[in-house]
């Protein structure tokens, strides 16, 4: 009689033991589990800012693009009145 209430009396703490193991268990999984759904909302908010970044270097080398080509519009009139007065210059020496 007494190994069995010995017996049922460990098998009773055991149990306690594999509920509060159960327990613990649990919360580490509840843990894990907002661990991944705040990796994934960094991950999200990583792959806008790297689309952000990608859409603003391609307006950047648009605006690159515009700008040389704003230059060159400039430079071409510049070098025909550069050619224009030399030109001019020439002209005057033959008529002088």
């Amino acid at each position: 009689m007494k190994v069995s209430t010995v017996a049922l009396k460990v098998s009773t703490v055991a149990l306690k033991v594999s509920t509060v193991t159960m327990k613990v268990s649990t919360v580490a999984l509840n843990v894990f589990t907002v661990t991944m759904k705040v990796s994934t909302v960094a991950l999200k908010v990583t792959t806008v800012a790297l689309n952000v970044f990608t859409v603003t270097m391609k307006v950047s080398t648009v605006t690159m693009k515009v700008s040389t080509v704003a230059l060159n519009v400039f430079t071409i009139p510049m070098k025909v009145s550069t050619v224009t007065m030399k030109a001019s210059t020439v002209t005057r020496r033959h008529l002088q």
